[in-house]
């Protein structure tokens, strides 16, 4: 909706003179632009000759888009350090163009100055103002934009060895390329393409980014500040000793890129078929020229290496009967040692078994220790030291008893029947 209203050559003021009208008299014709806060409320600016009302009905596509602009320029949620997101420039970001900086910040001042403000958002009114000059002011400045772009957040990890292989790894590496790609130099960029590309163009594609030129600026963190410096030599110092800390990483960002690079020129299918294709060309030209050379020279090497392999093989076997040999000595020493540690205490134990005429004693020990295989010892100290520590020692006296009996090739099970015989008896007593 357009609002144009020509004025006549005698307009009349709103208050009265003496109760009349006073005549005022316009030099040339014109037209009257509405303003206000509450006319601001209503109607969105399109130009200074141009309104639409906010109905969304009337409104052209042209309209809702910029109509989003502005609630997104008028909003107070907006980090007041993203220069991008305060100009409503997310969509284009690094690629914005100093005319689009400028359009948007035309618009910016004019639906986002302080003056338009309620009394309540006046202060975040003007910090958001005042942010956005700053932005204006650095995103127009090469030097100052350049220092800002590089300071965004950023992600410089690279694939890992297991992503990007086969069929995966255009779209892995082609998003990694693309995201580093806005560092370049040269903005003219060949593209990763796909398993069809032409290799002239896939070679051409890794010599760019073999001698890629970064703009990127790196601060660090032990960075002084030249400021700080009390003299010029003192700020020349800091200065020098700043550039050395950004020129390492400096470094570390060329490293990173060649790194992308390689692992990349491993890992694309069409390098690797051509990488292969070659491979198998020399291959088969060295095979007809080395043949005979070849076998002769695989016979003389299998004899010396079967007989290398079996010395080797004696030798390995020999040291590793001989591991396994002290291994097994020194567990036996061990668990022996054990026994005897825990065997002391067991048998100080008053336990009635019906098939033992005097209490254990040191001989008992001793006894087993010499005959019982190793594995029964195992499992005799694992049952003693959880009785030791439990103090509860019956059990253990038990299995040390029927240990004996079973080196002296006694019937356990009619032990075993005779000794519950024996218990109960000594509970019915009791």
């Amino acid at each position: 909706m357009v609002l144009e209203i020509e004025w006549p050559k005698t307009l009349f003021l709103p208050l009265a003179v003496n109760g009349t009208p006073s005549p005022v008299v316009a030099s040339v014709p014109g037209t009257v632009e509405q303003c206000g806060r509450g006319y601001h409320a209503k109607v969105t600016i399109k130009s200074a000759k141009r309104v639409v009302l906010n109905d969304t009905s009337e409104m052209t596509e042209e309209d809702k888009k910029e109509t989003a602009l502005r609630e997104q320029l008028q909003s107070f949620n907006t980090d007041l350090e993203d220069f991008y997101g305060l100009l409503g420039l997310n969509e284009f970001k690094f690629v914005a163009s100093d005319d689009q900086v400028k359009q948007r910040w035309k618009l910016a001042s004019m639906c986002c100055h302080p003056d338009k403000a309620t009394p309540e958002t006046r202060s975040k009114a003007e910090l958001r103002y005042k942010a956005m000059q700053k932005a204006v002011e650095t995103l127009l400045d090469k030097k100052l934009r350049k220092a800002y772009d590089s300071s965004l957040p950023f992600d410089d990890s690279l694939p890992e060895p297991k992503e990007g292989n086969g069929e995966s790894f255009y779209n892995v590496y082609g998003s990694v390329f693309n995201a580093n790609a806005r560092f370049s130099i040269n903005k003219k960029q060949p593209s990763l393409g796909d398993d069809d590309t032409p290799m002239k163009e896939v070679d051409k594609f890794y010599s760019f980014w073999l001698s890629f030129k970064s703009w990127r600026e790196f601060s660090h963190p032990d960075e002084e500040k030249v400021n700080d410096g009390t003299w010029r030599e003192e700020r020349r110092r800091i200065e020098r000793s700043n550039a050395k800390l950004r020129a390492a990483a400096k470094r570390e960002e060329t490293q990173r890129v060649r790194t992308l690079v390689e692992d990349a020129m491993k890992k694309d299918p069409r390098l690797v078929r051509q990488r292969n294709a070659e491979e198998e060309e020399r291959a088969m030209k060295k095979k007809e020229k080395e043949d005979k050379i070849r076998a002769e020279q695989d016979e003389k090497e299998r004899v010396v290496r079967e007989a290398k392999e079996a010395e080797e093989k004696a030798k390995s076997d020999a040291a590793e009967a001989k591991i396994q040999k002290q291994m097994l000595k020194n567990v036996t020493k061990t668990t022996r040692k054990r026994f005897k540690k825990f065997g002391k205490i067991v048998i100080t134990a008053e336990v009635f078994l019906v098939n033992r005429t005097k209490p254990l004693d040191l001989d008992d020990i001793e006894f087993v220790v010499k005959n019982s295989e190793l594995e029964d010892l195992k499992a005799l100290v694992q049952q003693f030291q959880k009785d030791v520590e439990a103090k509860t020692l019956e059990l253990s006296y038990k299995m040390f008893c029927n240990q004996i009996s079973k080196l002296n090739g006694e019937d356990l099970e009619a032990i075993a029947a005779k000794q519950a015989e024996a218990d109960a008896a000594k509970a019915a007593g009791n």
